[in-house]
């Protein structure tokens, strides 16, 4: 069984262009074979705070734009996990979906680790699949105790779709890898779980500066795309 993890290069607030930037890379994923494919934390908006922004970009789970993901997953018969930037009444959430092939939600994770105008999470479930039992952090919940302390302790694969950016420069190799790097590893292996780890690259200055990972529950780090870039990882499950 392989993975694909694509650390998709997303405009910001475009949702269209968003969207089919998506389509292309599961359609890419899928000719590598893929079954299991890992998008980064709002994938359709680029990471927002506004609350004007939000209160226009969001949408509900389920909704229109999470039918029109569904559609997509059904014609390519994979597991899909994105980020998802949602609306519930006059709450927003930095989300992520895993959707089945079948176009089923199996798990709806709300960000714990964030701040208003977003509201958070309390959660994390777990799902069973093919790839063993999953669950979702999103972004900085990795570090979180709490959001840490929630995954249960039966979970084999974690998934940790991200948006993450440094202040100032970006993408910065050197600080990457000097710095943040092994701290993403260490935090891994006192999880203690097999980590998949997605970063969006953000068009513009000071965006998420792309790049994914998997990290073994021993806080090895299997395989890696370059810092900076949208190169889409494909890992094979038995191959450790």
């Amino acid at each position: 069984m392989r993975a694909a993890l694509v650390p998709m290069k997303i405009r910001p607030m475009d949702v269209k262009e968003n969207f089919r930037r998506f389509v292309n890379r599961v359609g890419e994923a899928v000719k590598e074979g893929a079954c299991l494919i890992v998008f980064p934390e709002t994938t359709f908006t680029g990471y927002v705070w506004e609350k004007g922004i939000l209160n226009r970009l969001s949408d509900s789970v389920p909704g229109p734009l999470t039918e029109r993901v569904a559609e997509v997953v059904k014609a390519h018969d994979a597991f899909v996990v994105v980020g998802f930037l949602e609306r519930e009444g006059d709450r927003f959430y930095s989300s992520a979906l895993m959707f089945s092939p079948s176009g089923e939600i199996l798990l709806h994770y709300r960000k714990i680790e964030e701040k208003p105008p977003f509201s958070t999470g309390d959660t994390v479930p777990m799902a069973l699949t093919p790839f063993g039992k999953v669950s979702i952090l999103i972004c900085g919940d990795l570090f979180n105790d709490t959001a840490a302390s929630l995954v249960n302790g039966e979970t084999d694969l974690l998934i940790v779709p991200m948006a993450r950016s440094f202040a100032g420069k970006n993408p910065d190799p050197e600080r990457w890898c000097s710095q943040e790097r092994t701290v993403y590893a260490e935090r891994v292996k006192s999880i203690g779980i097999k980590t998949l780890i997605v970063n969006a690259l953000e068009e513009g200055e000071g965006g998420a500066f792309g790049g994914a990972m998997v990290v073994s529950e021993k806080g090895e780090v299997i395989a890696e795309s370059p810092h900076g870039s949208d190169t889409m990882i494909l890992y094979d499950f038995n191959s450790g």
